[in-house]
């Protein structure tokens, strides 16, 4: 799933107008631009992990732990 979300993206349709040089008459042209779905990576995730993570530390400092104590 997060291999699918961080290679999507969203092709959005540029059309352009026909031009004209001289006498010439170029016709539309249409194209598009990739915008990804996901714009900042895997970052969230990284942020994710380390507020879920974060109780558990605060946990581990002040809990009267037993057994070895490394």
């Amino acid at each position: 799933f997060v291999v699918f979300v961080e290679r999507g993206q969203r092709r959005i349709v540029v059309n352009y107008a026909k031009r004209q040089q001289g006498r010439r008459v170029y016709a539309a042209q249409s194209t598009h631009l990739p915008l990804k779905v996901n714009m900042a990576g895997v970052i969230p995730a990284i942020f994710a992990s380390s507020i879920i993570l974060f109780p558990a530390t605060i946990a581990s400092w002040f809990g009267g732990g037993t057994g070895w104590n490394w």
